[in-house]
Parts: structure tokens; sequence; C-alpha cells
């Protein structure tokens, strides 16, 4: 019986677009127009699973940092590895567990972000793309299970100025950015600065310490628009520092999980990063020339109980590529790039162990690739694209002395990819389209970044994905409810997964998996004022032929890490009607559900199911003044974001509980 209802459930859902298409307005002039295949498109035009979000969205939700946007996002995971460094992130059942080569790509302002940088504050946005499922023809590596796509504010846009302050139980902070011409139609200029203190929860009674597991940040970020009017050159240059100095790296016993008690010596975690970017475009008329520029320099230094790391990490990237919109409806992008790394790592001694190793890791990366989209018929188009990309990894080891001596070694390996793409469209109604994709991605092969033996001179293959998915976009009664939804089928080689026990691991290949699902995201007004929205994916992610290569353990049939089958956001925005207080009242709220999940390959260590709770009051008032009282987690539900294996215990880091706080901001 189950069977049936399931079975007529997606019945309904791949029937109902065609039914109500009738009622669809015939015009998309509203239609959010993105970026996210390197060229402008209708978000309702685009043959792929595309969220977005505004900035006014994520203010209004409180969203300030990349790690926040899964309460954006259905289907969206973000997870720390220890400390926010090192992050696991999961998108249809995608996740990796070497933190140095993640299976999702940030983007900013099109230029790549560092792996450890994952987890910035973002400010001054204009919207965030979230690109779901393997995008390996236009972002190339490392793009396997999808990409974030961050645009933010241009000068030009001003002039402007926003003030906020943040005072909660688990946060503190202010921040300020504007705008202003600097030369009238010719030269504009912005800046953006952030402070953020975030006390902690966890005490620390043999040192008689309360909230040990603090933070602060502080982000300063400028630009520079070069835009003369009437011309077809335009650029942009841009500059950020951010500086992070945090004790979050806690693990936990199980005892002192539930507890929320800790009696090890304190970490330290700073990490320090610098970023530069040009940016420059042409108008050629029906083709636009963009180059994209870029160099990041990130610091990190780390002391925590496996003893003091240093890690220091420089990357240069460039990337041209021309896009072109023709007359008879061919649109088309084709370009190329490349990138140079160099990942330097310092491991001190352990006494009575090991001594001190040095080990550096050099990547560097060419890349051609094209996706033309072409108009077949009336209502369809077919979409087809390619990347050959060549790939470099290095090592430079320096061996390390002790009892668990690594004599030094050197060696270096390469691999050519080609990421292929065919889409389908058939745009039924001006506002309802299905399509048809196949699309691939990948995560480069190399070496491990911390060395644990000397099997560690031996590289690890490539990780693969194909992608097949049938989805639709479509809107009712004049936008009064949006419809996003697609089926998927992923196929994984050479999985890249930690062999060996904790200290000692090694990434290793360890054979094939698989992915499948639905995903859906719903957006309702039924009446004046109240907005619904209701999104999440429906999965199972499981290895499907995989062995341990150091231990021989069959791994077939066992369920992904940090891949729950089930992930829900659920919430509502309703306007008070009332005249008592001077503006808008907005009552918010939301949950979020996530089914069970496993942290190793193993399936021995899990987090149960749970569902965590947030709600807002917001007064907008006139002349840009809003003041917000918000709760998150509500329920103060206490679970588990990582779990390790350490001998006969298991180590934990620990969710963020209840916080309630109050947002005051002002825009002109």
């Amino acid at each position: 019986m189950k069977r049936k209802y399931a079975k007529a459930s997606v019945l309904c859902c791949l029937i109902s677009p065609v039914a109500w298409a009738e009622n669809s307005p015939l015009t998309t002039e509203d239609a959010l127009v993105v970026t996210a295949n390197k060229r402008e498109e209708a978000l309702n035009k685009i043959d792929g699973s595309v969220l977005v979000k505004t900035g006014g969205e994520l203010e209004h939700a409180g969203i300030t940092q990349v790690q926040d946007l899964e309460r954006a996002f259905p289907g969206l995971q973000i997870r720390s590895h220890g400390n926010r460094t090192y992050s696991a992130t999961t998108i249809r059942g995608i996740s990796s567990p070497d933190f140095y080569s993640p299976s999702i790509r940030i983007y900013v302002d099109g230029v790549p972000q560092d792996h450890q940088f994952l987890t910035q504050e973002l400010i001054n946005v204009e919207r965030v793309e979230l690109l779901r499922g393997p995008q390996g023809t236009l972002y190339g590596g490392n793009a396997q299970a999808g990409v974030i796509n961050i645009i933010t504010r241009s000068p030009k846009e001003g002039p402007w100025l926003n003030l906020s302050a943040n005072y909660s139980k688990l946060k503190q902070g202010g921040s300020f950015s504007g705008s202003i011409p600097l030369i009238e139609d010719l030269l504009y200029g912005s800046t953006s600065l952030r402070w953020v203190k975030e006390p902690g929860q966890i005490d620390a009674p043999n040192h008689g310490g309360k909230n040990i597991d603090s933070s602060k940040t502080w982000l300063g970020k400028g630009q520079l628009t070069f835009a003369p009017e009437n011309s077809p050159f335009s650029a942009e240059f841009s500059f950020a520092h951010e500086d992070l100095n945090s004790h979050e790296e806690i693990y936990l016993t199980d005892e002192q999980f539930r507890q929320k008690k800790y009696d090890g010596p304190i970490p330290d975690l700073t990490r320090q990063v610098d970023s530069y970017a040009l940016r420059a475009e042409y108008d050629l008329g029906s083709s636009t020339l963009t180059s994209v520029t870029s160099y990041q320099d990130r610091d990190i230094y780390r002391d925590f109980i496996g003893g003091k790391w240093k890690e220091k990490h420089h990357a240069t990237t460039q990337e041209l590529r021309l896009n072109s919109d023709f007359s008879n409806g061919v649109t088309s992008v084709f370009g190329g790039g490349f990138s140079d790394e160099s990942n330097k790592h310092h491991t001190s001694s352990y006494p009575g162990y090991y001594g001190d190793a040095f080990n550096t890791i050099k990547g560097r990366a060419l890349a051609l690739f094209g996706e033309v989209k072409l108009p077949v018929a009336s209502q369809w188009d077919l979409t087809l694209g390619g990347r050959l990309s060549h790939e470099k990894s290095q090592i430079d080891y320096s061996g390390r002395a002790g009892m668990m001596a690594v004599e030094a070694f050197d060696n270096q390996v390469s691999s050519n990819e080609f990421t292929p793409k065919a889409a389908l469209g058939w745009q039924l109604t001006p506002d309802t389209r299905f399509y048809l994709s196949a699309t691939k991605g990948y995560k480069p092969g190399g070496f491990n970044n911390i060395v644990s033996s000397a099997n560690d001179r031996k590289p690890y293959n490539t990780e693969t994905s194909d992608n097949y998915e049938f989805g639709w976009h479509t809107s009712f009664f004049d936008n009064v409810m949006t419809l996003d939804s697609a089926v998927y089928y992923i196929r994984s080689k050479d999985k890249q997964i930690y062999v060996g026990p904790v200290a000692m691991q090694s990434i290793r290949n360890a054979g094939k998996a698989e992915s499948k699902g639905i995903e859906l995201n719903s957006q309702i007004k039924p009446m004046q004022g109240l907005k619904l929205s209701l999104g999440g994916s429906i999965s199972k992610s499981n290895f499907t032929n995989a062995t341990d290569t150091e231990t021989g353990v069959s791994y077939d049939n066992k369920r992904l890490p940090y891949a729950p089958d089930v992930m829900l956001n659920a919430g509502f925005d309703y306007l008070i009607d009332q005249t008592l207080l001077p503006g808008n009242l907005y009552l918010s709220a939301g949950a979020r559900y996530y089914s069970k999940s496993y942290f190793n390959a193993a399936n021995t260590l899990e987090q149960g199911g749970y569902t965590l709770y947030d709600a807002s009051l917001s007064l907008e008032m006139e002349h840009g003044v809003n003041i917000k009282l918000y709760g998150e987690n509500l329920g103060d539900k206490k679970y588990r974001v990582s779990s390790f294996q350490v001998g006969p215990n298991t180590l934990n880091m620990i969710s963020k509980g209840l916080n309630v706080g109050l947002d005051v901001s002002v825009a002109l």
C-alpha cells in the first residue's frame, strides 16, 4: 500500500505542471536573471536545478555566513570536521571526507575560493545561486556535487549605506558597507567591514572557564569599478582580508557531549585570508569578452589535541571567456583558464613518536571549455557542452624521525579529464519548462596533504560522477505558486575515502557508489501578506561495489557518509495587519528536518534524525530601519555535527544550541 501511495505522489508531481499550465500567464518579465551557466539567463529557462536567494532574503533570514546557507537552500548540508576551516558539504548525497578536496566549489564574483575558506562571511551580497548536481563542464574540478555562486553588489549601483548590529546569546557583532561615485560616470568605490564575536557554549570546570569554545572574526573588503559612460569597456578590482581566531575545535566524549563540558587543553585556531581579483569586460555587441584574474593567500595556525600545525596556501587563477548571444536565438560561452596552487604544511613533533615534518603539494590545471544552447524547434532547445582539463599534482615531503619515522620522498601525477554536458529543454508555456540533462563532475586525484606513512607517496585517482536528471520549473496563477523539481540518478567511480586508523588515515580509491532521489522546491502565496515555502530532497546514497584497500572490508550497500536520506525545509512569512507600530510587522518561522546520517564509510558512527525550529518577528520601518527579534534552534536540540573513533572512545563535535537575539539595521 505504501508503494502505491509513493508512486501516486510522484505521478501527481509529474502531471501537475502539465495539468495547470493552461492557467499560467504568458509573461516572464519578472523572471529572475542569473549567471549560473556563466551567462545571463532567466531562472525559469535553465535546464538544471538552480536555487536563488537575494541578498534581501538572506538578510531577512539572518544568514550572514556561508555555513548558514543550509537554512535557505533545501537539500544542502554543511558540517564542520573539527573546525570551520575543515567542512563537509553535501548535495544529492555526494559529500567528501577530504576537507582539502570538497565536493562543492564556491565562487565569489566569478573567483574560485580556497577550499579552507568555504565558511566565509557573507556581506554586501546581491544574490546567491546554488547549482545542484555535477557542474564539471563550466566549473571544472571539485564542482562534483554542485556550486555555490555568490554575487556581490557592484559599487556602480550606489550610492548606498548599510549599518547593522547584532546581539544574541551565541553571536554579537556589527557591520558597515557603503558605496559612492568617486568620479561621476567613470569611477565608483565601495567598502565593507564586519566584526563578529561568538561567545561559545561549552564549559571547562577543570580550568574554571565558561564558554571556552569562543571565536572572533573581522572582515574588511573594498571594490573599485571603472565604468566610463557609453564605453564598451569596464573593469573592477576587489580586495579583502578576513581574520579568524577561534577555540572551537573541541572534541567531546559521549559523556562530555551530554553535559556540554570539557576537561582537556583549550585549542587555538587562526585563519588569515587575503584575496585580490581583477575582472575586465569588453562589449563587442552580440558578444562579451570577460577576463577574471585572482590571487588568494591563506595562512592557518592550529594548536589542538593532535599537535601544532601550520598551513600556507597560495592560489593564482585566470579565466578568459567569450559569451555570445546571436539573433537566431543561439547563445554560447567559450573559454579557457589555468590555476596554480601551492599548499605547505608544517606538522610539529609529537615527543617520543615523531619529529617535525614539512610537506609541500603543488597543483596546476589547464582547461578549455564551451557550451552552446541551440533552438531546435519553436518550444525546444538543445544544449551541448564540454570541458577538457589537464590536472597535475606534485608532492615534496621532508620526512620525519622518531618511532613513527617516514623517509623523505617526492612524486608527481597528472591526468586528463573530459566532462561533457547535454540537455534538452521543452518550454511548454512561458512559465512552464521541462528538461532532460546529462552532466559530469569530478574531484581531482593527487596526494594526501597530511603524510602519515610511506604509503602516502602513492597518489590516488580522480573520482568521477555521472548525473542524469529530469526536471521542471513552473508557476501558476500569476506566480501565486511556483514549483521546481528534479528526479536524478548519479553514478560515481573511484570514490575517495579515508582508510586506516585516526591520525594515520590516508585517502584511497574504494570503488563505486550511486545516489538517486527527487528534489522539490515550492512557494505559495495563498493570500495577501502570507508566503509559504516547502522544499527538500528524498534520496538514497550508497556504495555499490567498494572495498577498504587497507583492511579488505567490503562497504557494499553501506550508506555514503554525511548523506541523510531526507532533508526538508518548511517555513512561512506573514505580514501582520496592524497599525500600532510604525511600519510593516512580519512574523516568520521555519523548520528543518534531517534524517539519520553516518560519519564513516563503515556506518558504525551515526547521528539520528532531528528537527530544528527557528522564528523571528521583524519590524521594517521608513528610511530602511529594521528591528528583528529572533530565535534559532528553539527546541535547543543537541546533535552531533561529526564523530570519529579513537580506540574505545568516540569523539564528537557538538551543534550550536538555543540562540535568541536582536538585530538592528539601517539601509540608506
